[in-house]
């Protein structure tokens, strides 16, 4: 995996230095408990504010201590705190925001040490707030594209669920009452219906498993890479995952980019903040093809990874050298596309499982009413 330059690790070695073995891992557990609660949108909007400030011309610790009274998440105004502390102490902006990664990650600590050297931290902070805002959305949408079919299947199920716990179970004692033979399809169905009362917890515990042994194994680096790539082999959801993928990358790049840091640098911080072990792979070796003195565009092409038309665009940014502005455009092409795509989604998969559960309601329905109709008709 590859390495952050000397300048841009500086500060991040600094916490890791700080304390060693066990008693390190347990206090990272432990902050990132207590620190759950501060959410990315907390951090987007003390950012955006903390560079209006800066802009305004307040000092460091001003602009700090404006931001910790409107603060309104307690947590969040514990780590505010501690920053202006260590800024009072002497320290830098981006060493005192290193010693809290789970709020402030290598991204945002590295883009801050920029704005900070070349003297543009607010210029800097606000194209920050404006990459997390993006982020932030686009990570919205993917969720809710794979929330909502989710909700409506909970809701299917649960809905099928109650039919054969509760409902079933009251037809199936009048019927032994009536001590008549019953149709195939309503015997079958309180059958189902009685395993499923006498089974239930099993099924449970069985299902609870396979959740547990799935997380599990997925974090294990091999599992999980194969995991990683079977992603973007899923019919539609597949191509919704890649152009998330895409999206991101050259958001985060371009932003980057734009601030002042160097292509190489810019790779290994991505390399380091991005959690998909495909994109890690494919960045460690596009960061072997850029050092041998290869494009950027020729290092992805060797990477199965992006789509030709994103290969293309960088290859007219590099040779126009305009490669920032190329990707951050590449960036909003995508998100286009998955704002299309996301609601393509929900307006297939929405009727297409109403329609499915209608027909599994609608069978039960007449399973359980059937040997009324059928003694209706001997009466008759």
């Amino acid at each position: 995996m590859a390495q952050l330059p000397p300048a841009l690790s500086q500060t991040g070695n600094n916490t890791d230095n700080s304390c060693s073995g066990e008693s390190s891992s347990i206090k990272n557990v432990l902050s990132s408990f207590s620190l759950r609660s501060i959410s990315e949108k907390n951090v987007i909007d003390f950012t955006r504010g903390f560079a209006v400030m800066l802009k305004a011309r307040l000092s460091l610790i001003q602009a700090l201590d404006t931001s910790i009274g409107q603060e309104e998440n307690a947590r969040f105004k514990e780590v505010l705190m501690d920053i202006r502390k260590n800024v009072r102490g002497g320290e830098s902006l981006a060493t005192s925001l290193s010693k809290h990664p789970d709020v402030f990650d290598t991204f945002y600590v590295n883009l801050v040490k920029v704005g900070e050297l070349a003297g543009i931290l607010g210029d800097v902070l606000l194209r920050l707030a404006d990459y997390m805002l993006k982020r932030h959305t686009l990570k919205k949408k993917v969720k809710m594209a794979m929330l909502y079919p989710a909700m409506i299947l909970g809701v299917a199920v649960s809905a099928i669920l109650f039919l054969l716990l509760i409902i079933i179970p009251t037809f199936a004692e009048m019927y032994r009452d009536f001590d008549a033979e019953l149709p195939e399809l309503t015997q079958l169905v309180l059958s189902a219906s009685q395993w499923l009362s006498n089974y239930f917890w099993l099924l449970l515990l069985v299902l609870i498993g396979m959740i547990l042994t799935i997380k599990y194994v997925l974090q294990r680096p091999k599992f999980r890479y194969k995991f990683d790539r079977i992603k973007l082999k899923v019919p539609f959801l597949g191509t919704l995952f890649t152009e998330n993928i895409v999206a991101r990358f050259c958001q985060t790049l371009g932003t980057l980019l734009k601030s002042g840091i160097s292509l190489v640098e810019a790779l290994s911080i991505i390399q380091k903040a991005t959690k998909n072990l495909l994109v890690q792979d494919a960045i460690k070796g596009m960061l072997v093809t850029i050092k041998k003195g290869e494009s950027l565009g020729e290092a992805m092409r060797k990477k199965n990874v992006f789509p030709p038309i994103v290969l293309q665009m960088i290859s007219v940014g590099e040779e126009t050298a305009e490669l920032d502005r190329m990707l951050l455009h590449v960036a909003d092409h995508f998100r286009e596309e998955i704002d299309l795509k996301v609601e393509n989604l929900t307006s297939i998969i929405e009727p297409t499982l109403i329609i499915i559960l209608g027909i599994v309601l609608g069978f039960l329905i007449v399973a359980m009413y059937l040997p009324m109709f059928e003694l209706m008709n001997v009466i008759g």
